[in-house]
């Protein structure tokens, strides 16, 4: 340990202390100064570059120390709430390559076994490609590249890429550069990682060594019925072999025992308080794949989970506990089982569908309760008021005022809102049951009920 690190751990730092790349500070500082000109100008450039280099240090720290304190980083660009429970396997490291054209910077990164989770930022370094950088080009299915780096390689086997890659754009820090923040699924076990900005020169990667969040594997081997898929096919049989848990994400592997190939496992969590949670108040579903009747459903968990507070596992009315103590039947709750609603057609005549307010709060088991003073109407469920008015443009939920991207409208007496606002704040899963039939002018698309998933 460094002088510098000593000294950030005397002084309560949080983390480590984040590294600035010494050639990129160099070359934001030389941007900022362009070419020399004349033999007078030199020495003041050169005051000036030290300066320059002196105020980008302290920027690189500062930044650091942002980072650091959770306010920026890899676990809050992709979860909810408290990510305190993942913070140990978060690198916060600011690592940096460029060229003539852009600085590419990994800002921070935390990863499992099964997926990479990165924060970069690209800036540019003239004018030209910043507005490729502002444009609608520039974000493609080549602007990232993630590959895996395997101990195998040093055997002369091919280094794979990852599985697969997600984008999404984050807040822009200044007029010159762009944020966004990545999802890499990793192919086996990975070891380090190189990630690359596709716009720039050949060679310019950054690397990065992984210290993945630990794994916990849940033998489960039991089967029973799935949930429906999109078409209105009955819900197939499967088995749940086992599922794979970091405190970032959930896997779930089995088999189809019926071909009905877009059935999907469903489980619960009983937490550590006793208290269960539902597959839809937990995880994301990221991916899925089938082959030959084996099913592997990736998801993400929405906040950052400790494993010590999952107690264990449920699945067609076992329990599975993860001390490895011996599964045990456990009663069944049909309040936790879908269910339908009638779906409406928007006023407006535009695709998808609008959901009935009371149908859906007394189908899960919620109250649902009319003011005629005010015209509001409240629905409470898992603890969670939500109170929506007639053309209203804002819902308050537990008090507070949340902005509604569709106003709420009546049809022949029932107040029809957007599912967004449910799921969100009720941890459902929710989607609208279609014909099958090809799509066209003469075959047009035929709506059927919400199938709501508590």
């Amino acid at each position: 340990m460094n002088r510098r690190h000593r000294l950030w751990k005397e002084l309560g730092g949080p983390g480590s202390l984040l590294e600035a790349d010494p050639q990129a500070v160099i070359d934001r500082v030389d941007a900022v100064l362009g070419p020399e000109t004349t033999e007078r100008m030199r020495p003041m450039k050169r005051n000036l570059r030290m300066l320059l280099l002196a105020a980008a240090l302290i920027a690189a720290v500062a930044t650091n120390a942002l980072a650091a304190s959770g306010k920026l980083d890899a676990l809050t660009a992709f979860f909810r709430g408290d990510t305190a429970p993942g913070q140990a396997y978060l690198d916060h490291e600011v690592r940096s390559v460029s060229d003539e054209n852009y600085i590419f910077t990994v800002e921070s990164s935390a990863a499992d076994e099964q997926n990479a989770y990165l924060v970069v930022c690209v800036e540019a370094r003239n004018a030209e490609s910043r507005d490729f950088l502002f444009s609608d080009s520039f974000l493609d299915m080549d602007t990232f590249h993630i590959r895996c780096i395997h101990s195998e390689a040093a055997s002369g086997k091919d280094i794979p890429s990852t599985q697969n890659l997600s984008v999404g754009p984050m807040d822009a820090p200044s007029d010159n550069s762009r944020r966004f923040q990545l999802n890499a699924g990793l192919s086996g076990t990975a070891e380090d990682l190189q990630i690359r900005l596709g716009w720039m020169e050949d060679g310019k990667v950054v690397e990065l060594s992984l210290d993945p969040a630990p794994t916990k594997t849940i033998e489960l081997g039991g089967s029973g019925v799935g949930t429906m898929d999109l078409f209105g096919a009955p819900a197939g049989v499967l088995t749940i072999d086992r599922v794979v848990l970091t405190p970032f994400s959930c896997r779930v592997e089995g088999t189809h025992l019926d071909h009905a190939f877009d059935t999907q496992p469903r489980i619960f969590f009983r937490m550590a308080d006793g208290s269960i949670r539902t597959q839809a108040q937990m995880l994301e579903l990221q991916s899925s794949s089938t082959e030959a009747g084996a099913y592997c459903c990736e998801y993400r968990f929405y906040e950052v989970q400790d494993l010590e507070e999952i107690q264990s596992i449920l699945a067609f009315d076992v329990e599975y506990p993860l001390d490895g103590t011996a599964p045990k039947p456990v009663k069944h709750d049909p309040a936790l089982d879908p269910f339908t609603i009638p779906s409406f057609p928007r006023p407006d005549g535009d695709s998808g569908r609008l959901l009935p307010v009371r149908a859906l709060a007394e189908g899960l088991g919620g109250t649902c309760r009319y003011d005629a003073a005010t015209g509001a109407v409240e629905c409470i469920y898992r603890n969670t008021s939500i109170i929506l008015r007639p053309n209203g443009s804002a819902a308050t939920v537990n008090g507070l005022s949340v902005p509604l991207q569709e106003v709420p409208t009546v049809q022949n007496g029932v107040l029809l809102a957007d599912y967004q606002l449910f799921s969100e704040h009720w941890g459902l899963n929710a989607f609208v049951l279609r014909s099958k039939d090809p799509v066209g002018e003469d075959h047009p698309l035929k709506w059927g009920d919400w199938y709501i998933i508590p």
